[in-house]
């Protein structure tokens, strides 16, 4: 018997318009109905009545892309739980300010948000680091206008 990969759970997809939640990490919040979560994923977002996104898991993408007239999102890494961007970076051009913020407990537990390789945050994109100062993570606030 031969046993496959199972490639369901990951690939490049789009924010829905009308997500269940705002948990990046739930399939049916993207169409298709899969997780960009791979060095290889590129995570669309457009227009969506779900604006505040925040990972459950470890997350990584190529790219977060937000298309010309989208909503204004943040997007929030929790504490203890990090989301990487390791190639092209984000790209906005949605005309609108893009969100990212990175959160602390009351243990002083943080979230992360890393760019590798050669990703960069892109322009019109603002970012909240509410944990320390990590070696290739963003300090403070932080924005690309």
């Amino acid at each position: 018997m031969v046993v496959g990969i199972d490639t369901s759970k990951a690939g490049s997809a789009k924010w829905r318009l009308n997500p269940a939640t705002g948990d990046w990490n739930t399939a049916a919040n993207w169409s298709p109905a899969t997780v960009p979560n791979s060095p290889s994923d590129t995570a669309r977002f457009t227009t969506s009545s779900k604006t505040a996104i925040s990972i459950s898991a470890n997350t990584e993408v190529n790219s977060i892309q937000f298309a010309p007239g989208g909503s204004a999102f943040t997007i929030t890494a929790p504490p203890l739980l990090a989301l990487t961007v390791s190639g092209a970076g984000v790209i906005n051009t949605s005309g609108t300010i893009q969100n990212f913020v990175t959160a602390v407990d009351v243990a002083g537990n943080h979230g992360m948000i890393n760019f590798t390789n050669s990703a960069i945050p892109g322009a019109m994109t603002a970012f909240t680091n509410n944990g320390q100062l990590l070696s290739g993570s963003l300090d403070g606030w932080h924005s690309i206008l």
